[in-house]
């Protein structure tokens, strides 16, 4: 079985996928094959971009890295 992870988009008055290329020519899908999708919805929110107005991480002085 072979998955991927796609994005769902506006298609008119329905909602489509795109196929990856890579895995229409790994599974050899052509135009009218049928195919059979199993689907499963991600959960949870990305954290992309989630930190972007904070400070920039500073690191204190670690005392391990002295030489003795």
């Amino acid at each position: 079985m072979t998955m991927a992870e796609v994005k769902a988009k506006e298609w008119g008055n329905s909602i489509g996928v795109i196929i990856p290329n890579d895995i229409v020519k790994h599974e050899r899908i052509k135009k009218g094959d049928i195919i059979k999708l199993e689907l499963t919805r991600k959960t949870g929110k990305s954290g992309f971009g989630m930190f972007k107005k904070m400070a920039p991480f500073k690191r204190e002085h670690d005392h391990r890295d002295d030489d003795f």
